[in-house]
C-alpha cells in the first residue's frame, strides 16, 4: 500500500457527478488522477482500467496503459477512441469543456469528493469501493489497516508541540523547484504528519521565484 497514505486531493465542485453511488458500468475505466489509481489498485480492481492519465506513475504496471494526457488537459477523442464505460477521477480533471463533450455523449463522469486529511483517505477509499460495486467483505481488512494508519499519524501529531518546519518540493521545471503552498495535496500531508508548511501563506503549487522567499 506504498503511497495510499500521501495521495491527497482536492474536491472540485462542477458539472459532473461527485457521488458516491455505484456507477452503471464499471467494466473499462480510463482513470485521471494518481491517487485514484493506487486505490483501484488497492481495491483489486486494477483488471478493469483500460487507460490512465499521466499522474498515474504506480504501481509500474501502470506504464503499460494507454495514456489519456494530463489530468487537467484530457482529449475528449482520445478518451473515446479507447471505448470507456466509466470515466472516474480527481477534482482536477478537466477542462471543463473536454467534460462537457463526454456527458453529451452520455459517458458517464465521476469525480470523488476529497478531504485533505487522514481520514479523508479512508472516506475516498470506501467512496470508491461503492462506485466500483466492491462488497465490504472485500474492504474491511484493507479499511481496518488504513483506519490504524490513521490513529498512527495522530498519534505523531499529538507528540509533536512544535513541528519541523518543511518545505515541500513537487518537482523542478526549467531549474526552479515547483512548491506546495496551502489548498494542496503537499501541504496536507505535512499536516497529517505534524509539520509546518513555510509556504503556507501562498496558495497552490507555485514554481520559487524572490518574491516566494
Amino acid at each position: 500500500m506504498r503511497g495510499i497514505a500521501f495521495s491527497l486531493v482536492l474536491f472540485f465542485a462542477g458539472h459532473v457527478n461527485a457521488d458516491c453511488s455505484p456507477a452503471k458500468n464499471p467494466s473499462r475505466i480510463a482513470v485521471a488522477g494518481g491517487s485514484i489509481t493506487e486505490l483501484i489498485y488497492l481495491l483489486k480492481r486494477d483488471s478493469q482500467i483500460i487507460a490512465v492519465d499521466t499522474t498515474s506513475n504506480y504501481p509500474d504496471e501502470t506504464s503499460a496503459l494507454p495514456s489519456i494526457g494530463y489530468v487537467r488537459n484530457l482529449s475528449a477523442e482520445g478518451i473515446l477512441s479507447l471505448k470507456p464505460t466509466l470515466i472516474l477521477g480527481e477534482h482536477d480533471m478537466g477542462p471543463p469543456e473536454v467534460l462537457e463533450q463526454l456527458k453529451k455523449v452520455s459517458l458517464e463522469v465521476k469525480r470523488v469528493k476529497e478531504r485533505q486529511s487522514a481520514e479523508g483517505i479512508v472516506e475516498k477509499f470506501a467512496c470508491l469501493a461503492k462506485i466500483l460495486h466492491v462488497p465490504s467483505s472485500e474492504t474491511n481488512r484493507i479499511k481496518t489497516v488504513l483506519q490504524g494508519q490513521v490513529a498512527d499519524l495522530e498519534k505523531i501529531k499529538k507528540r509533536t508541540n512544535h513541528g519541523p518546519r518543511v518545505a515541500l518540493i513537487l518537482s523542478f521545471i526549467d531549474g526552479s523547484p515547483i512548491l506546495a503552498g496551502n489548498k494542496t495535496s503537499g501541504n496536507g500531508v505535512l499536516e497529517m504528519i505534524g509539520a509546518i508548511n513555510v509556504f503556507s501563506d501562498i496558495e497552490g503549487w507555485k514554481p520559487a521565484t524572490r518574491e516566494v522567499f
